[in-house]
C-alpha cells in the first residue's frame, strides 16, 4: 500500500466515524431513554409479576368514587327537577348533565364532580321574600335598654421604665 492509498483509507474511516458519531447524537434523544430503561430490565428483572390485588383496589376504589359522583349526579338532577317544578328555567342546564354522565363513564371523576358543581351553582332559585326593616317595627317601642355598666379604664401604662436617679459627685453608688 503506497502512501496515497493510506490517507485515503484514513479519510475513510474518520468518515464513517464521524457520521457513526452524528447518527448517534441524532438517535439518542429519540430513543436513548428507551434502550436504557431496556437494558436495566434486562440487568435488574423484577422479582415478581405484579400482583393481582392491585388491581382489584383500584376497581374498588373506582367503585367508590363513582358512587360519590353518581350520588352528586342524582342530587343536582333533583334540584334541577325542583327548580323546574318552581317554574324557573333550567332547560339548558338539563342539557348539560350528559356531559357529566360521558366524563363518570370514562373514568374523568373530577372533571365530572367539577361539572356537575359549576350546574349546580348555576340553578336558579326562587326569591325570598324579605321583611323592610321599617314595616311597622319601631327602633323604639318605648322599651328602654339598660346599658350594662362599664369598668372604667385601667391606666395607661408606662413605656419605658423609670430612669434612675441620675449620679452626683460623691456618691458611692
Amino acid at each position: 500500500m503506497n502512501a496515497e492509498e493510506e490517507r485515503w483509507t484514513l479519510v475513510a474511516r474518520i468518515s464513517v466515524a464521524l457520521c457513526l458519531l452524528a447518527g448517534a447524537a441524532w438517535f439518542w434523544p429519540s430513543y436513548g431513554p428507551l434502550l436504557v430503561k431496556r437494558y436495566q430490565y434486562w440487568r435488574y428483572p423484577p422479582i415478581r409479576a405484579k400482583s393481582p390485588l392491585g388491581l382489584d383496589m383500584k376497581r374498588n376504589l373506582e367503585a367508590v368514587r363513582r358512587a360519590e359522583v353518581r350520588g352528586q349526579y342524582d342530587r343536582v338532577k333533583a334540584l334541577l327537577d325542583k327548580a323546574g317544578g318552581e317554574g324557573l328555567p333550567v332547560g339548558e342546564l338539563y342539557g348539560k348533565l350528559p356531559t357529566a354522565v360521558r366524563m363518570i363513564a370514562n373514568g374523568q371523576f373530577e372533571y365530572a364532580r367539577v361539572h356537575l358543581s359549576s350546574i349546580e351553582a348555576r340553578i336558579p332559585r326562587k326569591p325570598e321574600p324579605i321583611a323592610a326593616a321599617g314595616a311597622g317595627v319601631s327602633v323604639d317601642d318605648g322599651l328602654e335598654m339598660e346599658e350594662p355598666e362599664r369598668e372604667p379604664p385601667p391606666p395607661p401604662r408606662r413605656k419605658t421604665p423609670a430612669k434612675a436617679p441620675a449620679r452626683t459627685k460623691g456618691s458611692r453608688r
